[in-house]
């Protein structure tokens, strides 16, 4: 979310969530006194709050514009990657400036306006957060994943074109591949050039050309390529292919190709 908080002085509460917050407008004196210790710091833009879960006292913070990532570690599919709760904690005490942080946080709010809430897309970027998080709190790197073989990939492939109208998780992507959820990105990348964010709205912009060539209206060929939003689609299809859908429909003859 991205949002304008007004001045704030009172409690901390303790959530479930690991909390981020990245400043981008406004910002100027902090405080805050939890179990992680006490911050007296100037809260400006580009600087990062990290707030554990289950971390609870009081803090004040002048009025900021603020993008905020919550994350559910124990419903994370990366959680065997994730930083241990004491190395969150010393992370807790200080402010922190990280641009590879602040740029996917960005990324992730763009891509909200753009696209809506894609699974996808989102659990990738919550991956180099958590991370890049690990990073900072000295936890050791994941270990290189192991290649996917041909077979596995052509398993996800399939999925993906079973699943082109609906909701697709990095997480069934790797269950149908037999693959570690949280080594599955990676490993993907690394066998097709890839993100599978990227692959799959390549695959759902491909098929939706082909229903605009053979007259499909715009909004039928959004909902059957998962996009309940018909600007939303529009927009991701022009990325991909470089023209609107209705340009792509009127530059190209319709019924000249087969849609399967």
């Amino acid at each position: 979310m991205q949002s304008d908080f007004a001045a704030y002085e009172g409690l901390v509460y303790a959530t479930n969530y690991l909390r981020i917050g990245l400043a981008t407008a406004g910002g100027g004196a902090y405080f805050q006194r939890t179990d992680a210790g006490r911050i007296e710091a100037e809260w400006r833009p580009g600087l990062l709050t990290i707030v554990p879960p289950n971390l609870s006292g009081e803090g004040r913070c002048a009025p900021v514009n603020m993008v905020g990532l919550a994350v559910d570690l124990h419903r994370w599919p990366g959680a065997q990657a994730r930083p241990c709760p004491d190395q969150l904690v010393s992370l807790a005490g200080m402010l922190h400036r990280d641009e590879a942080i602040a740029s996917v946080l960005l990324a992730l709010r763009h891509a909200a306006e753009l696209h809506g809430c894609s699974t996808l897309f989102f659990e990738h970027g919550v991956e180099l957060v958590l991370g890049r998080i690990a990073a900072l709190s000295g936890a050791p790197a994941p270990r290189r994943p192991h290649k996917l073989d041909r077979a596995r990939l052509d398993r996800v492939f399939e999925l993906v074109e079973a699943r082109l109208a609906g909701d697709l998780s990095v997480a069934q992507m790797a269950a149908v591949a037999n693959y570690e959820a949280s080594g599955f990105t990676r490993a993907f990348k690394q066998a097709t050039g890839s993100t599978p964010f990227a692959y799959l709205t390549a695959r759902r912009m491909e098929r939706a050309a082909l229903l605009l060539e053979h007259g499909e209206p715009v909004t039928r060929a959004a909902l059957t390529v998962g996009y309940a939003n018909a600007s939303k689609f529009a927009a991701a299809f022009q990325r991909r292919m470089g023209v609107t859908p209705r340009q792509w429909r009127a530059l190209r003859p319709i019924g000249k190709f087969p849609i399967d």
